[in-house]
């Protein structure tokens, strides 16, 4: 499968990523994070107070960083954590407390 890893940023300040995640369906994903801002089992996770005091998800762009070819979950993850530990996103502190 071709695993996508994205970024998530203000519009005003594009520079500074607020969340790096994975997924191997883009815009599900987004519909996810969209769905979550406004309510959604993960509604109080740090990326989605982050949106919503940044004046919601219209603010808010999401990009892809890399695709990865013929990736399963694990590989997937891996590069995910990878990304995250060397572009200190500003609201993925949940992923950097778990065990890599």
């Amino acid at each position: 499968m071709k695993g996508l890893i994205y970024k998530i940023t203000h519009k005003d300040t594009p520079e500074k990523i607020d969340y790096v995640g994975s997924t191997y369906t883009f815009g599900r994903r987004r519909a996810q994070h969209k769905y979550n801002v406004v309510k959604g089992k993960e509604h109080e996770r740090p990326i989605y107070n982050c949106v919503r005091e940044g004046g919601g998800w219209e603010n808010f762009k999401m990009e892809m960083l890399e695709t990865l070819e013929d990736c399963d979950v694990k590989m997937l993850r891996l590069r995910e954590k990878e990304l995250i530990k060397t572009l200190q996103p500003t609201h993925n502190i949940y992923h950097l407390k778990t065990k890599h």
